[in-house]
């Protein structure tokens, strides 16, 4: 019985440690989002010729990327990501910013 309580013991530390380590790669990919949101927001802004030179070029990436990702899907594969939108950019900044501020809630509430 001892055995099993502190194989449960060293698996929730485990847990603990990979759960602080996703929050972390969560909390620096947000803050990475917000960086890269504002720089477009700020090139939409002051120069939107040149955004939207930008933006037509990421469409046309992630066109051409469309092929890559249909052979892959075909082959049991994940997909390589595209380039986001800004839209999709803010949308997954806020997704990740109420993902985060649960789980910090919920550490500061177990600890």
């Amino acid at each position: 019985m001892a055995r099993t309580e502190a194989s449960l013991r060293t698996n929730s530390k485990a847990t603990a440690e990979r759960d602080r380590s996703d929050l972390r790669t969560r909390i620096i990919e947000a803050h990475y989002l917000r960086q890269a949101i504002a720089r477009e927001e700020a090139l939409r802004r002051d120069r939107p010729d040149l955004w939207r030179h930008a933006e037509a070029g990421r469409i046309t990436r992630n066109r051409a990327q469309a092929e890559l990702n249909r052979l892959l899907r075909s082959a049991g594969c994940h997909p390589v990501a595209t380039e986001l939108s800004l839209k999709q950019k803010v949308k997954k900044l806020q997704q990740l910013e109420a993902r985060n501020r649960a789980e910090t809630a919920s550490q500061k509430r177990s600890a």
